[in-house]
């Protein structure tokens, strides 16, 4: 209550007296002001003009610290002892030290670019051994980069109720960190510390570390040269020096009395002279014997280098080449004029060399007869692979009767797409006429509809034909449904993976995603399919004058969907019901692999990729060798009796019908000895392919060259039936088994397909490797080593080599490109090791 009051009181002050003591307070502050406005003021020095200095006295061995102004000194000096003045300037030192960091970390200050350049302190080590060895006391280190750690808790809860309520909860932490450094070190003159380490580099060969002892490069004897030595030369030093001015002393009372003193001055000249020589003398040798210690006369030092980590060994030697890429220990050693080079590493890198002539690069291909290309070409029907070799009995003229104009291929949708999809049906029967070739006849009376097995595809040539439905075919309409694809074959037992394969959302392949021969009707695909994938095809071609089908187009008469109306009174009253109708197509490939059905011989096993891309005529080269076991280009007789006469040795690229004409292409009795470059028949310039004119070159092709004709009990089914010729060279299981399969055989993959291209494009010459250690090319033309920078430059990035002398890709002299390539070199460890003497 006594507060209350009091507060009470001063709130109800009366307004008069607050005026009065604001008046009061007003004149005051008026008057105060006045009175200091009149007042004179002394002005203060300024801090620049006093000046702090230390003073030494020898005689007392002490320093004194004082501070004057303007030469008059103030205050009273500070006497300090030798120990107490380091101690003084030491904590000075420190204060001065931590204020600039603390200026360079929070970006105030003078040169602060200089001051956060390096933020670490200057380390020394106190060791007169240790700066003997490495020729200085201070270590430097440089780092640069950053670390980031990434620290979180990770919970995961499955609602799943096969699993137990336990596993249903899987908490965890969750780490992640991300390195990148860069650190320069330096220890003393002679250690240097290289180091290059970031965790998200793509390739381990971009983290360096390297360790180099070398000698340093000094110049001052006083800091070089220790101990007696050093402080005797020392001396030596100071006494020229009075020497030297007690000489110019003389030379001037001699010059004065030169008329009377002539034998004296020369005397003295003669001394002057002979001072003047004795410290360059003494200076050249001081320099002289502290670089033979500290090593930087390299040809007086024994030790001239020692490398440690990433290091290279490059070698001036045709019998051995050197290595660029190296991780491990390499020493450099001199007596005299013998160098030694010594080194124990690991290889990073994997050699290898590239010969290009004209300015293109020359590679070199190497292939055996189970090396054909898989799972991308295919026959669009067995008629086409039955006349295959005779369509090209006459090639370059192809002798076939039929021309494809329209084509359809569906395959696997893997990526889901939704652009040109459809439901498919692919029947693995559907337009062939040969009973041989399909499985249905056998189940189904009366199946083919034409007397002739010979005639080419049709739908209307069995009683497969989609046209037919309805109609008396085998097919009925509940094939339109993918979900009653079983019954649509009527009463017709079949097996779904064999007769025929449901693909549900296919994908229709582009024009620039496949290409066809019109004339001997097969495919090639872009891209390569899986064992899982289905591969169907509709086309449409001219055979003597008249259109045939096989398939269906997906703008053809069949829609896409479809309305159902019930004809039950019971759900008449309903909406009709939307159906997708399924296309009915020929089946290439199915997601089954049985080498023992009709559809397994659709896949070509004739065609062979070299590797290049956009091959040209130019330079190319092949060779069909047989192995047993040096490779020879003709066949020997096992029995020679049976052998036949045209087969005595004839090159195997003439018998393989790959050499039939010259360089004009026309007809040449056993060829002109060089491969025939047949663009679309024996060869694919643009994706670099050689085609076999038989479908089954190493099979069925060398079982009728190799027959008895003298006997007919040879039969190309039954194994047991070869002669000895032919059960020697036909490899009949890499057409009538798998690749995996035929790889047990391998007395029988003894042909090899050798030879060389020519590959051009881009700027220069592609080496085949990435991210090239500099140093590693080397080119050499006709033998003679090029220079870089004035024959060739190298893109070390990319992995390229760009000719520069125009003349020498113009003479067409070999060139040939060592190169070594670091991108793999972890699949393969090797060592480098050895000694190089040079004298």
């Amino acid at each position: 209550m006594i507060e209350n009051k009091r507060f009470y009181i001063v709130y109800n002050l009366p307004k008069t007296l607050l005026l009065i003591l604001f008046w009061i307070a007003f004149s005051c502050g008026v008057v105060f002001a006045q009175e200091k406005a009149d007042i004179g003021g002394v002005a203060l020095p300024d801090s620049s003009s006093v000046s702090s200095q230390y003073i030494y006295d020898s005689e007392s061995d002490r320093y004194i610290f004082s501070k004057e102004i303007g030469g008059y000194p103030i205050g009273i000096p500070l006497i300090l002892t030798r120990k107490e003045f380091e101690a003084l300037v030491l904590k000075e030192q420190m204060q001065n030290y931590f204020q600039e960091k603390i200026q360079a970390l929070s970006g105030r200050g003078s040169n602060l670019e200089d001051t956060q350049k390096n933020l670490l302190p200057e380390l020394y080590v106190n060791n007169k051994f240790f700066q003997s060895i490495f020729g200085s006391n201070a270590i430097d280190i440089s780092p640069q980069g950053s670390i980031g750690i990434d620290l979180g808790y990770r919970y995961q809860r499955n609602d799943n109720p096969i699993t137990s309520p336990v596993n249903r909860r899987s908490p965890g932490f969750d780490f992640d960190q991300r390195i990148s450094l860069s650190l320069l070190g330096k220890i003393g003159e002679r250690l240097q510390i290289t180091a290059n380490y970031d965790t998200e580099s793509t390739f381990d060969f971009q983290n360096l570390i390297k360790i180099q002892f070398n000698p340093p490069q000094l110049s001052d004897i006083k800091d070089v040269i220790p101990g007696k030595i050093g402080s005797r030369i020392n001396d030596i030093q100071g006494k020229i020096d009075n020497v030297k001015s007690t000489a110019q002393d003389i030379q001037g009372k001699v010059s004065e009395a030169k008329n009377t003193l002539n034998q004296a001055r020369q005397k003295i000249d003669q001394l002057k002279n002979n001072i003047n020589q004795l410290p360059n003398s003494t200076e050249q040798v001081g320099n002289r014997v502290s670089d033979y210690l500290k090593g930087k006369v390299t040809e007086d030092a024994i030790l001239q280098n020692i490398d440690i980590g990433n290091i290279s060994m490059p070698l001036n030697s045709n019998l051995i080449q050197g290595a660029q890429s190296l991780f491990g220990v390499r020493a450099d050693l001199k007596f005299g004029n013998t160098t030694i080079s010594g080194i124990f590493s690991e290889q990073r890198s994997q050699s290898q060399n590239i010969t290009s002539q004209g300015g293109g690069k020359l590679e070199d291909f190497s292939l055996f007869a189970l090396d054909y290309e898989e799972d991308r070409h295919y026959f669009l029907s067995q008629y086409f692979r039955d006349n295959y070799d005779a369509f090209l009995d006459t090639y370059p003229y192809i002798n076939s009767p039929v021309q494809i104009t329209r084509i359809e291929v569906w395959v696997t949708n893997r990526g889901y797409q939704t652009n040109n999809v459809r439901n498919i049906i692919a029947l693995q029967d559907l337009g062939e006429a040969h009973p041989e070739n399909t499985r249905m006849d056998q189940n189904v009376p009366d199946f083919f509809t034409s007397s002739n097995p010979e005639f080419p595809p049709s739908n209307a040539i069995n009683r497969l034909d989609p046209d037919e439905i309805g109609f008396g075919g085998i097919l009925t309409e509940a094939i339109r449904d993918i979900a009653t694809v079983r019954n649509g074959f009527g009463s017709v037992k079949t097996t779904e993976g064999y007769d025929y394969a449901v693909l549900e959302s296919a994908r229709k392949l582009s024009s620039q995603e496949f290409t066809f021969h019109p004339q001997l009707g097969y495919i090639s695909l872009n891209q390569r399919l899986s064992n899982d994938e289905i591969l169907g095809v509709a086309f449409q071609y001219t055979y003597l004058g008249k259109v045939y089908q096989v398939g269906e187009f997906a703008n053809g008469d069949v829609p896409g969907t479809s309305l159902i109306q019930s004809n039950t009174p019971q759900q008449s009253q309903q909406a009709p019901v939307i159906q997708t109708n399924s296309l009915i197509v020929k089946m290439l490939k199915s997601s089954l692999t049985d080498v023992r059905q009709p559809v397994w011989d659709l896949m070509m096993k004739n065609i062979y990729n070299t590797g290049a891309f956009q091959l040209s005529e130019e330079d190319f080269k092949l060779s069909i060798l047989y192995t047993d076991p040096s490779p020879i280009n003709y066949m020997t007789p096992v029995d020679p009796s049976i052998w036949p006469e045209s087969l005595e040795q004839e090159v195997l690229l003439n018998t393989m019908d790959l050499d039939r004409l010259n360089v004009y292409q026309d007809l040449v009795p056993k060829g002109d000895g060089f491969f025939d470059f047949i663009p679309g028949i024996t060869i694919d310039q643009r994706y670099g392919r050689i085609i076999f004119p038989k479908a089954e070159p190493f099979g069925k092709f060398l079982f009728k060259l190799l027959d008895n004709p003298e006997s007919a009990k040879e039969d190309y089914d039954i194994e047991s039936t070869f002669n000895k010729n032919q059960k020697k060279y036909v490899f009949k299981e890499m057409y009538s088994s798998t690749k995996a399969a035929a790889l047990e055989f391998t007395e029988k993959n003894k042909f090899q397909l050798k030879g060389r291209y020519k590959s051009e494009g881009g700027d220069g010459i592609n080496i085949g490797a990435f991210n090239v250690p500099r140093g590693s090319v080397r080119v050499t033309a006709g033998g003679r080593v090029l220079q870089e920078g004035l024959d060739y430059t190298v893109n070390y990035e990319i992995g390229r080599v760009k000719i520069l002398d125009e003349g020498l890709k113009a003479s067409n002299i070999p060139i040939d490109i060592s190169v070594e390539n670091n991108s793999f070199f972890n699949q393969q460890n090797k060592r480098f090791s050895g000694i190089n003497v040079n004298h």
